[in-house]
């Protein structure tokens, strides 16, 4: 009201009002605490980007920091303070021993984008900066939080440079596959990731630590080549990220690797016989349907077409005595019926039958199975009498 007090012809304000004035300034402007700006923003830079022991190397500790250190920042140093940053880390983003703090830059970068929100940024300022900074921005989005935020244009962006990158270093595919184990990718930046696994070899993909869930279309190709070269390294995969990966592909997922194991190793693929071999040592070790579908490719295939596939029969059958006997019961039953409804997929004789009934009559728990064989062979026999 300066104006009107400070008119000639008007009156001079109270002293009440003057001392609401002066209170109203005080709440709001003196009373709040003062903002840090650029000053202690080059300090902090300097500190992270600088002294190793300035945080624990741990993300907790890096975390905890972010979080208690941005109240005390002015808003309108954020997006100053993670370009400064960001400008620096992909300078020594391929340094090896500079990784500590390329590690402290990820964990801040993501707790201060997460605090004080993603739009930090307009979605045409994070395109251009996946140009700008493509190393430090592919693993500080490389959580679906902020990847889904960041724009499409830049999601794009970055899904290209991280398949580029794979060329040199595999393991930043891991950033994608936890994007799309989290729903984050649109349907053609999940084309764009399978399109590129399908293309690498089994070897590339074993050096870039993607699970077998991820790489499942991948392994499954692998084996039915008929190619050593080709099955060994998809194998070594398999058996390397081990049965809990094995665990998370679905039922049917599991029973066809099974299969196809057991296909690779009729075809003597040296790696699938080792498996084979530690699996009849200890038939819980793996999933109970990996291991069902293997014992059912040993008999018939998807369309019950009876074909004995014997070559590791004794593994097979060591392998399920391993398993406790309702499962036993149940891989019987399913087998039975099989063969029960099935017709030979080839010409298979009576010796072939005679021969899978010898192995199996060595495990009471296959009687069902045996049944099921013996009537089947009998009326073969009785159809080939009559023709």
């Amino acid at each position: 009201m300066r104006c009107l007090y400070g008119h000639p012809y008007e009156e001079a304000p109270s002293q009440e009002q003057v001392s609401h004035a002066a209170a109203v300034v005080v709440e709001h402007v003196l009373s709040k605490p003062v903002k840090l700006r650029h000053g202690f923003g080059k300090q902090l830079l300097k500190s992270l980007l600088e002294e190793p022991n300035f945080l624990d190397d741990q993300q907790t500790a890096v975390v905890a920091f972010t979080k208690d250190i941005l109240p005390r920042l002015d808003e309108t140093i954020h997006g100053w303070l993670l370009d400064n940053y960001w400008a620096e880390l992909e300078k020594f983003s391929d340094d090896s021993s500079m990784a500590i703090f390329f590690r402290r830059g990820t964990w801040f970068s993501r707790t201060m984008l997460i605090e004080v929100g993603i739009d930090v940024f307009s979605h045409d300022d994070w395109h251009d900066r996946s140009s700008r900074f493509p190393k430090i921005l592919m693993r500080v989005c490389s959580i679906a939080d902020i990847f889904k935020e960041i724009g499409k244009r830049a999601q794009d962006s970055l899904v290209g440079l991280i398949i580029a990158e794979a060329a040199t270093r595999a393991s930043v595919l891991t950033h994608l596959e936890r994007l799309s184990i989290n729903g984050a990718l649109t349907t053609r930046q999940q084309e764009r990731f399978v399109e590129h696994i399908s293309e690498m070899p089994s070897s590339a993909i074993r050096s870039a630590g993607l699970s077998t869930k991820t790489c499942y279309g991948k392994l499954i190709d692998a084996m039915k080549s008929h190619n050593w070269y080709v099955q060994n390294p998809a194998i070594d995969l398999i058996v390397s990220n081990g049965p809990d990966q094995a665990a998370e592909l679905d039922e049917n997922q599991q029973v066809n690797l099974g299969r196809n194991l057991l296909q690779a190793g009729e075809g003597t693929a040296g790696s699938a016989n080792e498996f084979l071999e530690k699996l009849s040592q200890d038939g819980t070790s793996w999933p109970f349907h990996v291991v069902r579908g293997i014992a059912m490719e040993s008999f018939t295939n998807e369309d019950n077409q009876i074909r004995f596939k014997d070559r590791h029969l004794g593994r097979v059958l060591a392998a399920i005595d391993h398993l406790q006997q309702e499962l036993q019961d149940q891989l019987m039953a399913e087998l039975s019926a099989s063969v029960d409804a099935g017709t030979p997929k080839d010409w298979v004789d009576r010796d072939d039958f005679e021969s899978a009934v010898e192995s199996l009559n060595a495990y009471a728990w296959a009687a069902p199975l045996v049944a099921s064989l013996e009537a089947k062979s009998a009326s073969l026999s009785a159809e080939e009498e009559d023709a």
